[in-house]
Parts: C-alpha cells; structure tokens; sequence
C-alpha cells in the first residue's frame, strides 16, 4: 500500500492574538485536506525557514527585514502564498512601502489583493501580474458570517463600540532610503507618523467629551484599545472595555462603531454596522474609508445624529446597506464576495514544486550577512532592554480548540503547541 506523503501549511499571524480567528477560519476549510497545519507568530519565521518540512506558507508581510527568510524558503522547496494586512490601504498613487520588499516579489507564487488598486501595486513592487488573484481577504469573510447571522433586536439600548489607538509611545518609526523605498517615501511615512501621534493626543480629549456628554447616558459604550496601548487615557466608568479575542465576535453585541480612520470601519460596515468617524483632523485617513463612513468632528452634532438614527432600527440598517455601497464603489470591489479561503484552497491543493532551484543560491548568501546583523541587533536589544509594553500573545489550546468546535471540525483534530507556545501545530486524527 502506497505511503500518504504529508502535506504541510503554514499559517502567519502578528504577535496580536485578535488576528487568530482569521487564520482559524482558514484552518477549518484545510483541515478536510489531511492536511498538517502550523500557526505561527511571525517571530517564528526563522525557524520555519531552517528546520520545518517545506509545505504551503502563506505570509501577511514581506518586509526587507526577512528577505534573506523568505529567499531561503524559496530555496527548500517551499510554495509562498502572501496577501499584505495592510494591503487594503494600498493605492495606485503609492510608490513603494517600507512592508513590501521589490527583491522577494519574484519568488512569490501567489498574491491574494484585497482589491484592484492592490493588484495594481502589487505589481509596481515586482509581482508577476499572472501570480495575483483580487479575492477580498477572509477578513471579509468573517465579516460577511456575522451580518447574514445578526440579529438587530437583541438589545434593548444602543451599543457602540470605540476602537482607538490613543497611545502611539511603542510606534516609533525611522524610515530611511534603502534599496526597497526611496527617501522621498521614507520621509513621508516617518512625517505621517509623527502627525498621527500629535491626532491621538487631541482625539483623546474629543473621545473623553463624547464619554462625558449629557446624551451619553443614552448609549452604551464598548472601548476596544489597539494592541499597543498601555494605557487608553479615557476615564469613564460608562465604558466597558472588549474582552473578546476576535473583533466580530464584539460585532455581534453592537449596533454601531466609532473610530477614527481604522480598518475595522469596513469590517464593521461589511459586518452590517455602520461606521462612524469622530477626529479632529482626517488628513492621514484612506480617503475610501472616509468617503464610506459618517464623519463628525463635533460631539454634539454626532449625539444630534445618532438620536435621529435610532428612532428606528430599520435606520440603522438602510444606512448599513448604504455604507456597504459606498466602500464596494470606493473599492471597486464588493468585499461581501471575498474568495480568498477559496483560493487558498486551490492554492494548497496544487501541491509543491518538485525541484530545488540552485540559481536562487548566490541571492541567498548575498542576504545572509543583512540578515545575520539584523539577528544580532535584535538579541542584543532583547537582552539589554526590558520591554514593558506588552507580553507576547502566545497561543492558547483551548481557546483554538473552542473556536474548531464553533466552526463544527473540533472532534476531528488534535491541537499542539511547540516549546515556546508560538507554534500551534494541528493536525487530523487518523
């Protein structure tokens, strides 16, 4: 009887835990494969890239930091699938990006765009045009699950969600000219930095007037504090900080979201909840995400607005639907419509390459020594600073597991962790 070969697929997520369900998602629809599937933090990478069996990777950023990890990769046999988190920011206008190496692009297999003018960038930094597939994101997906599953009479109050990034101190960028971007997009994005530091400040006192307005006492209030907040600066006993590990779960417990330019505002609006912007300033704002959201910039006028829109529900749907056709025309895609666990599907199912290509060899010992310092700095700076912002989002056994048993495949798999607990390894029972 002929030996099954084991097919391996490699998962990447941020060291923030709340990106978890998105490769979960993706997992649930791989594991009907037999497949072996690893979830793993991005400080792992190395260790993929030495030791682990070549299978499918999928990454969520090519920053020129990796470029010798991704080569070496690319050298053992491994098929590369990327898609950019940040990707849904990107426009035909945009130059370059300090997370997208120009040198890896070739050895891509596949790019999963958010939307067209992602496609478009992606092949001004090198990808190969016949190598990328526009499919939304799974993001999307999820998104898309909690709408057709809401239901908008659940609540007796209004509940709102606040994401906010007050506390920009561990966002500190130093952009330089370098082989990948030019100085002219180095100091554009060091500029745009610095000015987002100087929005947060003032968006925390026009968030703590909307907390400390008459009209609040109406609403509840659910704050959701990006990752690397220590401290979210907002003193209320009205507000109930998230707890969920996911974002669409909080979607599910609320009828409205307030920001001020994030993503989740299109999450949310794919989700069936109508995004709001309450800032200071927009300048810094994708214009798409802006032109498919409420904007305020005045307390009172947004507590005017929010009274006249739940009077009745049925308002906040039809303004729900607007919103979705807003950002689907903004985008020139209907993000309702992702297919990108679908084609990650057909990318894992293809299988590998059969040959080592050599030719690579001479880029990979050309990137070693960047590599080689990187590595050094990084544990020299580990080992002399302590950093107190925050602990690593390890990954959780049960809470992986919980979350199969949700999506109806918990009985089929069994779940490890490495050493470390920043590699989930899971695999079919046989």
């Amino acid at each position: 009887m002929a030996k099954i070969k084991k097919n391996y697929c490699y998962l990447q997520y941020e060291i923030d835990k709340r990106e978890l369900r998105s490769r979960i998602f993706l997992a649930s629809r791989l594991i009907p494969l037999n497949e072996t599937i690893y979830i793993f933090q991005h400080s792992q990478l190395a260790r993929i890239a030495f030791f682990y069996p070549k299978g499918s990777i999928f990454l969520k950023s090519t920053p020129p930091a990796i470029n010798f990890l991704i080569i070496l990769l690319r050298f053992r046999g491994f098929k590369i699938g990327l898609w950019q988190e940040e990707g849904i920011h990107f426009k035909d206008t945009d130059k370059g990006s300090p997370i997208f190496s120009r040198l890896v692009s070739k050895y891509i297999d596949t790019y999963f765009a958010w939307h067209p003018d992602d496609a478009n960038f992606a092949i001004k930094q090198g990808i190969n045009p016949e190598h990328i597939k526009t499919v939304g994101n799974v993001r999307m997906e999820l998104a898309s699950q909690v709408l057709n599953s809401r239901n908008t009479n659940i609540n007796d109050s209004y509940t709102i969600l606040l994401v906010t990034n007050f506390d920009t101190s561990l966002l500190k960028y130093n952009f330089k000219e370098d082989g990948n971007i030019s100085a002219e997009i180095a100091n554009k994005e060091n500029s745009n930095a610095r000015k987002y530091n100087s929005i947060a400040a003032n968006n925390l006192r026009l968030y703590q007037t909307l907390i400390d307005h008459n009209s609040a006492e109406k609403y509840r209030f659910i704050l959701r504090p990006y990752v690397f907040e220590r401290a979210t600066g907002l003193v209320s006993d009205k507000i109930v900080i998230d707890q969920n590990v996911s974002i669409f779960e909080t979607f599910k417990e609320i009828d409205l979201i307030i920001h001020y330019g994030s993503t989740a505002g299109i999450e949310g609006i794919y989700s069936g909840i109508p995004s709001i912007i309450l800032s200071n300033d927009v300048s810094l704002v994708d214009y798409r995400i802006l032109n498919s959201s409420e904007l305020f910039s005045d307390c009172s006028e947004l507590y005017s607005f929010l009274d006249r829109t739940i009077i009745n529900r049925g308002d906040i749907d039809k303004l729900s639907q607007f919103q979705i056709s807003k950002a689907t025309q903004n985008y020139d895609f209907d993000f309702s419509n992702s297919e990108h666990s679908e084609f990650i599907l057909r990318f894992v199912s293809e299988g590998l390459k059969q040959s080592i290509n050599y030719y690579i060899l001479k880029y990979l010992i050309k990137e070693f020594p960047n590599y080689f310092q990187i590595f050094i700095k990084s544990k020299i700076m580990n080992f002399f600073i302590i950093n107190t912002s925050y602990k690593s989002q390890d990954l959780d056994i049960n809470f992986i597991e919980n979350e199969f048993k949700d999506m109806k495949v918990g009985r089929s798999i069994r779940v490890r962790t490495s050493r470390n607990c920043k590699i989930m390894k899971i695999y079919p029972y046989k």
